[in-house]
Order: structure tokens, then sequence, then C-alpha cells
């Protein structure tokens, strides 16, 4: 049966923004996309298409994402150039990562074309919706996912733009005149103050993004205001075994509710444990319990489906359908997503930051106990490596063997000192682990054709281009890898190959 949302709980009437000059244009009107490969650009591309537009873009190099727009009916260029934007474009959307000086972001200056960044689309696009935004330093997909299939599961139709992508929710329809709109809100450049939430979650806050904001407590600042966009009819769910959060959460002016561990929590998670790659627990809310048993494995996503659950509960949605839905959720790309089972087992996961990546050495070293376990880890940002050095090297101080490969580095004008990927790897060696460090992808990936033997676990970990590596090998594998166990020589050493 289809739950609905009942009116006495909250006031379900979408406001806009009065006042405010619309940017973005009617359907079916002609918009260009630059960047449009980015992991939010391509969703967001797919949304506009669904919607009725006809969408162009581009980027700088091929990949699978931009293979999978062309398919869909986006057109997509290779390279930057004012001839790009067509004459009967009518907006131009770009990402974070493109600066003004773009040759197209100056066609549409010289044009006059209206321009909007990533995230003030979304924020037009939710103006005339119900939204829903999630936010938080870690598992902004998954939650923002797992609200999504559940919202679909009931019957709810609603669009959506989350940052990775989730398999189960490639084949549903979105529709322009869906009245909720679910966005995984991203906190960088502050670029999450865009939207226009009624109800939205704080999953946790930690020190991120100092490139940008230079202290955390700037950082912190942009959660309160962020949490400050929600009218006083709207409604927040924060993770109260944060206490960044909860600081952050008694800003908003409108309802809380919290979910964790504490005695305190409204949505109290009483047990949990993970096992044999599932998660359970159990929660408590308004004297009752239920039990859970998870497709996806790690306490990182029984916090995630807490969340999930706790904002599902409070748009009016029946507990059952809830349960059955994030029973039934089975992850989203890049979040240790084995991507190769056998005769070698091959992990993709975009964890870049230090608390990401303890939660997936100790997911995966659980799952794997007893086989020969490889982290193949790539800094993203030289900055952030600096910042947060002492971080990796504890969180990577638990696995046995590491690999680091070149330093994914973007953005980055303002170096203070370069790092090498020995600098990580000697590090580790310190603390007992086997490291080895790599200046490129070539000498990596022909390190790994020669070392790896059947039932090896090669972990890759980061948010740049590694992925690239891990597809390499899964390639190798599956076409000339002997099935016969290899013996691998010792590579206890640091020296960069």
């Amino acid at each position: 049966m289809r739950s609905r949302l009942p009116s006495s709980r909250h006031n379900l009437s979408v406001k806009g923004n009065l006042g405010v000059d619309e940017m973005l244009p009617d359907a079916p009107a002609k918009l260009h996309l630059v960047g449009i490969g980015g992991s939010g650009m391509s969703q967001l591309a797919k949304l506009l298409l669904s919607f009725g537009y006809e969408v162009s873009g581009s980027d700088k190099e091929e990949t699978p994402t931009i293979e999978m727009l062309r398919q869909q009916g986006v057109t997509v260029t290779i390279g930057h150039s004012g001839s790009n934007v067509e004459e009967d474009c009518k907006c131009i959307i770009r990402s974070a990562a493109i600066s003004d000086e773009n040759p197209e972001i100056a066609e549409a200056r010289r044009r006059s074309i209206p321009s909007l960044k990533y995230a003030e689309a979304l924020g037009e696009l939710m103006r005339k919706r119900i939204g829903i935004a999630i936010a938080g330093t870690h598992g902004k997909s998954t939650t923002t996912s797992m609200v999504t299939k559940i919202l679909v599961d009931s019957y709810f139709q609603p669009a959506f733009v989350i940052g990775a992508e989730c398999e189960q929710l490639r084949g549903v329809k979105q529709r322009s005149s869906a009245s909720f709109f679910i966005v995984e809100a991203c906190e960088y450049a502050s670029s999450f103050l865009n939207l226009r939430p009624r109800y939205a979650a704080v999953t946790n806050i930690e020190p991120d993004h100092l490139d940008y904001y230079n202290t955390t407590e700037a950082l912190v600042e942009s959660f309160r205001k962020f949490v400050g966009l929600l009218p006083y009819d709207g409604l927040l769910v924060y993770n109260r075994d944060c206490n960044v959060t909860s600081e952050v959460a008694s800003h908003a002016r409108c309802k809380r509710i919290s979910f964790g561990r504490r005695a305190t929590a409204d949505y109290r998670i009483i047990h949990s444990e993970t096992q044999d790659g599932n998660a359970r627990f159990i929660l408590q809310f308004a004297n009752r319990t239920l039990n859970f048993s998870l497709l996806v494995d790690g306490i990182h996503n029984i916090y995630n489906a807490a969340c999930a659950f706790t904002i599902a509960h409070n748009l009016g949605i029946s507990s059952s359908l809830i349960k059955a839905s994030l029973e039934s959720f089975a992850g989203v790309k890049r979040r240790i997503e084995v991507i190769l089972d056998s005769p070698v087992t091959i992990i993709d996961d975009y964890a870049h930051h230090p608390t990401e990546i303890k939660a997936v050495v100790g997911t995966v070293n659980n799952r794997y106990r007893n086989r020969r376990i490889t982290y193949i880890f790539q800094p993203h940002q030289n900055n952030r490596l600096q910042e947060f050095f002492g971080g990796f090297v504890d969180s990577l101080s638990s696995a046995r063997r590491v690999i680091v490969p070149p330093i994914y580095s973007v953005r980055e004008d303002r170096l203070r000192t370069h790092l090498s990927p020995a600098a990580l790897s000697v590090a580790l060696e310190s603390r007992g682990v086997e490291a080895l460090a790599f200046n490129s992808f070539d000498t990596l990936l022909a390190y790994l054709r020669s070392s790896i033997g059947e039932g090896d676990v090669l972990c890759f970990m980061g948010a740049g281009d590694l992925w690239r590596v891990a597809y390499a090998v899964r390639a190798f594998v599956t076409d000339k890898m002997p099935l016969q166990h290899r013996i691998v020589s010792a590579v206890r050493r640091t020296s960069v190959v």
C-alpha cells in the first residue's frame, strides 16, 4: 500500500522564494553543461534530460560516464572551446572545478547567456519542489541513495541528484512534475548554501576542504548557515553522536530529530554488528524496536541507514516499508564496490579522507580476514595529504600492505610544499606496514600484473583517477592471468619504483 504524508505532521505546500528571477529556462530549452563528466554533473545531466531539456556538454577527457551520457542522447565534446556553445543555447551550467576563464564560460559571458554553477542549478530546481538535502563530511551519497530508494519504493516518484551511481535507481523515471527533489548537499566552497531545502540531514562533521575554508571553524560556520536555510516548518535530522553536528543543529529554527548510539538520541542504535559482508542493528524509537539486516557492510552504513530511516519515518512513511527498502539496498558504486570477485578480488572505493579510509580498511580486513589484502591508496590533493598526513598514517596502519601511487592534484595553485608518494610509504613502514610508492600508473600497473596471485584482495581507494588502474588490473586478470597462485617475492621496501 502506498504510504501517505499526513498534513498534520508538516505543512508540505511548496514555497518559492518570491522576487528571485528564474535563471533556468523551462524545458525543452537547450542547456550546455561544462565539466559534464563529473559525478554530480553527469547525474544532473540525466535529470535534465528526463525533464525534457535538450542537453549538451563538454569535458577534458573520455570516460565511461561520458559514453553512458552519449548513449542516453547527450551531445558531449572532449576539450573546451567557445564553439561548443551552440547558437540556440539558453543556459550554461558548470561544475565547481570550472573557472571563469574557461573559454565556454567566456563565450557565454560574451553572448549574455545565463550561467549557473552546479549547486545554483540544483537550487533553482529545488525552488519549485519539496527539497530534501543530505549533508555531512561522510556518508552523503549512500544516505541520499537510501532515502531516494525508500521514496521510490513507496511510490512517491521523486526527482534526485546524487554524486554516486546507484544501480537500483538507474532505471527510475524522473518527472518534472515530481513533488520531492532529493539531493546530496556538498559543503565544498559552501555550495550547499545555494539550496532551498524543506528537510535536511547532517550525517557528521569533520575537518575537510581546508584548502577552501582554511580553518575548521569556518567550515563549521558554513554548516550552521546551511541548517539555517531550513524554514520554521521544516525538519533537521542530525547525528547525536557527533558533538560538532549536535552544536550545529542547535542553530536550526525548525524541528530537530536525532539518531545515534547515545541514550539521548531520538532514534537510538542499541545494538550493531557486521558479519559475512552484512551489517545488522537494532533501532529503538518511540517505545518501539526494529531489527535490521542490511546487504551492505560496515558500521558506517548502520549510521547511514539509521539516518535514512529517521528522515523517511518523519516524512510519514510506514516503518515496515522503510525497513523493507533499506534491507534490500545494495549500495552505490565506488563504496567498497567489488568489481571482480574471482580469481582475484578487486575492490574500488571512493575513500579519500582518513575517517573514510579507516572505515574501509576495518570493513575489508574483517570481511577478508584470511586472505592477502593489498590497499592501493591515491592521496587526493597535495594540500589534503599534508593537512591530514598523520590521520592517513593512522588510518592505514591497520593494513598489512599498502601501495601509494601518484598524488591526484587539481585546483592547487598555492602549494606549501610538494610531497612525493614515498613520504607516506616511509611513514607507514615506520608503523610496520609493508609499503611501496610509485611515481606513475604505468609502473604501478606493471608491478601489480607481475605480483598478484590467485586469492589476493586488491582494494583501490581514492577520489581521483585510480579507478583506471583498478579496471586495467581487472581486464588483465580476466583475460590473461593464470589461475594458479603465484609466489610473490618480498616487497618490504620503501624506495620509489
